[in-house]
């Protein structure tokens, strides 16, 4: 077959199942457009074929930009298009270039792209393109000694939520400066010194948490006309998924890339997908009027509702929706399905949290396949695997597991410890985040004594106020730790032993230099060998067997 025969029946092919909504949104490749999609209404394969047939249209893979809220969906996204592209799961040469990201993945990597342009723009951005970026426990490990070192009390100010509010001005566009402006009661006026010196002493580690991942991107593009035009030359092409949850810091961002258009009075070719029902964001900063006010911003704005619903039933769909039509911010859709039958909604008001989980474990019993055929029912009944129980928050838990136990019904708890959240694998982490960027001050002090090496909290705190007080990072201060009044010799030297470690794989100070050889993987298994690491946590997992 040749070339165009081919694209033409991908084409067919990408159009074979929709509804004619669904179609209609694929179709629709210029412009902007708006897809108000319900619940289970199948959002994902609209923006999944869109962004295939555009590409089979002929549109260069590498133009377009799709935007999700968290990496699995970015995933499963590329691994949808690239399917329907070459089925044989090989990547094509129509595919190559394509971006399908989050904000804050994206946010990065423009930030180490275009940082220096932006420069030349005169948009200073106070960190360097290697910079490291904090998770959630290093953020309030800054925080928390801001609040020390301002000598406040973290009884009166809680380090998570100081983050709380700084990450709440970020999300707004507000930097230290502009939010100590706006400061005008007590709280305020010291979560601007608070919000000051957190991000002091973040560029003095060269590093950004997530929130200025996407409050400097904005800048950037906001403020560097150069850095905005490489990215609307680069991506002609915008989708964005769960708009609904968006804050104003992505809203900005989305508005930079997608411009005002090529064509007279003809808007930019964003597509932007979501609903206002399911907007639950906003207490982190999710502002629902960017949906709501998308045809206000492009008076050409195409929307196209998809009101199908494919996941639930009839009962559920119908309470469902007359709920949320109490709802006074929406978009008014029309919820449907053709699936028929289903179970009636039951409610159930309970005296207590354990009166409930009594109830739920008496339900799991007599609707277990196992006990209906041990007491001769006609009607089948479920497998253990087959029933879920969902409950609000984690502190539920422990009742519901109670009353489980003492009736006899066997379950899992479904939230094992993410891989990134495992002891072992943070503290693996905090020594290559060390090893490319002595200036951490965060991941040094977290892996400085672990494994134990003689470097207590007493030394690091007197090496830490040392380094205070010369301004100078808590790295150059263990490389000088023999200065520092008032500690041991066993603690300067483990010190010593400690900085000629990280040496030996850094090339003495340059990350990855001269004296180093072979691959990034062969560096990250001498870091967790030579360390210590790996012998501390076989020894662990030996004692606990043993036990």
């Amino acid at each position: 077959r040749t070339d165009a025969t081919t694209t033409m029946t991908t084409m067919d092919h990408l159009l074979d199942d929709l509804t004619p909504p669904q179609k209609e949104a694929v179709l629709h490749t210029e412009g902007p457009l708006l897809v108000l999609a319900a619940a289970g209404s199948g959002k994902t394969r609209v923006i999944t074929r869109r962004i295939a047939y555009l590409i089979s249209c002929g549109v260069p893979a590498w133009s377009i930009l799709a935007l999700t809220f968290t990496n699995k969906a970015a995933g499963e996204m590329r691994e949808r298009v690239q399917s329907m592209l070459a089925p044989d799961g090989e990547e094509t040469r129509q595919s190559r270039g394509l971006t399908v990201s989050t904000f804050h993945a994206l946010g990065a990597r423009l930030i180490r792209r275009y940082g220096e342009l932006a420069a030349h723009d005169g948009v200073q951005l106070g960190i360097k393109n290697d910079f490291t970026i904090y998770t959630s426990p290093d953020q309030l490990a800054a925080v928390k000694a801001t609040v020390l070192a301002l000598g406040l009390s973290t009884t009166n100010w809680p380090p998570r939520s100081v983050l709380g509010a700084i990450s709440k001005a970020k999300n707004e566009l507000l930097d230290a400066d502009e939010y100590a402006a706006r400061a005008g009661d007590f709280f305020s006026k010291n979560i601007a010194k608070l919000y000051a010196g957190y991000q002091k002493r973040l560029r003095a580690a060269n590093a950004a948490d997530f929130d200025d991942l996407l409050m400097l991107t904005a800048k950037m593009l906001r403020e560097s006309k150069a850095v905005r035009e490489e990215c609307q030359k680069r991506w002609q092409y915008l989708l964005i998924d769960e708009y609904q949850d968006t804050n104003h810091a992505q809203f900005t961002i989305a508005s930079m890339l997608a411009g005002d258009g090529l064509a007279e009075g003809e808007g930019p070719n964003v597509c932007v997908v979501g609903d206002p029902d399911q907007a639950i964001y906003s207490w982190r900063g999710a502002d629902i009027t960017n949906i709501l006010e998308f045809e206000e911003r492009y008076p050409k704005a195409a929307v196209i509702t998809l009101g199908e619903n494919f996941r639930s039933t009839a009962p559920i769909l119908a309470a469902a929706d007359a709920l949320i039509r109490h709802n006074k911010k929406r978009k008014h859709k029309d919820l449907f399905t053709s699936r028929e039958g289903g179970e009636p909604i039951t409610a159930i008001l309970c005296r207590d949290e354990r009166h409930e989980a009594q109830l739920v474990a008496d339900w799991l019993r007599s609707h277990a396949e196992a006990d209906r055929l041990e007491a001769g029912a006609t009607v089948e009944g479920y497998a253990w695997r087959e029933m879920a129980v969902f409950y609000r928050t984690n502190a539920l838990s422990r009742v519901m597991e109670d009353a489980l136990r003492e009736a006899g019904v066997p379950y899992v708890i479904a939230r094992g410890t993410a891989f990134f959240d495992r002891e072992e694998i943070k503290h693996a982490l905090g020594y290559l985040r060390v090893v490319a960027n002595q200036a951490d001050d965060v991941s040094l002090g977290r892996i400085v004594n672990v494994p134990t090496r003689g470097i207590g909290a007493t030394s690091l705190g007197r090496v830490r106020d040392a380094t205070a007080e010369a301004g100078i990072s808590l790295w150059e201060g263990l490389r000088q730790a023999e200065r520092v009044p008032g500690l041991s010799t066993r603690a300067v030297n483990a010190m010593k032993g400690f900085v000629e470690l990280i040496d030996s794989w850094t090339g003495h100070g340059s990350f990855l230099g001269k004296e180093m050889t072979g691959s990034l993987s062969e560096l990250v298994e001498r870091v967790i060998r030579e360390s210590g690491l790996e012998k501390s946590y076989k020894r662990q997992a030996e004692t606990s067997k043993s036990e």
